[in-house]
């Protein structure tokens, strides 16, 4: 399906059941290597000790010297990047119903104990019944720990208490259990159904699926640099960088999600540069420049007053930036008529057919 930093993901049914499953493998003396070897334990954690419906799962989790394999959810509909490049962008009461998982995700996964610091359209999954999943979690950091910009834990005293693994010891010893579907064009390919009425969505076409599960894209330059994708990093973050370091916490993770939103919106993130210093001072000025975009944003793809309210309280100071109090985000006026305790019991717009649900883990 695709390959990482460390290893590769494989498409593969459970030979019992049938069922389709992802296998990420992970070549733990690569990762050692490169001193991110904690960076690998907190994504297993992390995938291994939730109940969240709007956080990917592993279902398995085992090794095989030398590697390390977790069997995670397998999301048919590809992430919000590829939805982004078959529609362009998103019409508002389409990308309202994604963006309220997506914030319950967010939300979730800092209750956790977890800042993501790498939040982007690709790393929000579609799975088998068109609803959203929060993937890639190798530069998530526990709040606890979060010191300067890029920093490495100083101590492991103040780890909070995690759940138990939910996968208990039933844990399997080879890969015997699972093998690789044949590969075929139409594996990568999958039609999104529109099921509702209210909207009027561009005509359904073939989208790319499988690409890459955590990594759907080769990490950009910009990237490369320092924690998280640079398009979609906080102006902290990128104060950090260019003081010599600087605290931040789960704040960064709201910023990054109302890029994310603005993008869905616009087709565009609302953040560019030539080069990464370019981008990095335009995110700094974000006060001169968000509320013109937003103002440009609301009148090309008529958005409501209530949708730009909203971007206006994620892209702003971080001492006034929404997601702080949940409730009170949940409760924006945007979000009227949304009822966040029932979201997985909406059918959502886009539903990949490829593989029946039943099918899938």
């Amino acid at each position: 399906m695709g390959e990482g930093a460390f290893g590769k993901v494989f498409l593969a049914r459970e030979k019992k059941t049938k069922k389709y499953v992802a296998i990420k493998q992970i070549d733990k003396a690569l990762a050692k290597h490169q001193g991110k070897d904690q960076h690998i334990k907190t994504e297993k954690t992390i995938l291994t000790s939730h109940n969240s419906p709007f956080i990917l799962r592993a279902v398995r989790a085992f090794q095989e010297r030398p590697f390390a394999y977790l069997c995670l959810e397998f999301c048919p509909g590809g992430d919000i990047r590829t939805l982004l490049k078959a529609q362009d962008y998103l019409e508002e009461p389409i990308a309202k119903l994604y963006f309220a998982e997506m914030i319950m995700a967010v939300h979730e996964l800092h209750l956790l104990g977890y800042i993501h610091r790498d939040l982007k359209p690709e790393n929000f999954l579609i799975d088998k019944i068109g609803h959203i999943k929060l993937a890639d979690f190798g530069l998530s950091k526990s709040k606890f720990l979060v010191g300067k910009v890029g920093s490495a834990p100083s101590s492991k005293s103040s780890s909070p208490q995690r759940a138990k693994s939910p996968l208990g010891e039933n844990i399997p010893k080879t890969l015997q259990k699972f093998e690789v579907p044949k590969i075929t064009p139409n594996t990568f390919w999958t039609v999104f159904k529109y099921a509702g009425d209210s909207v009027k969505p561009k005509e359904p076409k073939p989208v790319p699926v499988l690409r890459t599960l955590h990594k759907s894209e080769l990490r950009k330059e910009l990237g490369h640099s320092i924690v998280g994708s640079a398009e979609f990093m906080s102006p902290e973050v990128i104060s950090g960088r260019m003081e010599g370091g600087s605290y931040y916490n789960v704040d960064c993770d709201w910023w990054s999600l109302g890029c994310v939103f603005f993008e869905m919106l616009a087709g565009s993130p609302p953040f560019t540069g030539d080069t990464p210093e370019e981008l990095f001072t335009h995110i700094e000025r974000w006060r001169e420049f968000v509320p013109s975009m937003l103002e440009e944003i609301q009148t090309t793809f008529d958005l409501t007053p209530e949708c730009i309210s909203l971007l206006s309280g994620l892209l702003c100071d971080v001492s006034k930036r929404l997601g702080q109090d949940i409730d009170k985000l949940k409760n924006h006026p945007f979000f009227k008529g949304i009822d966040f305790s029932h979201l997985r019991e909406i059918e959502f717009p886009f539903i990949p057919r490829q593989y029946p649900p039943e099918l899938i883990i």
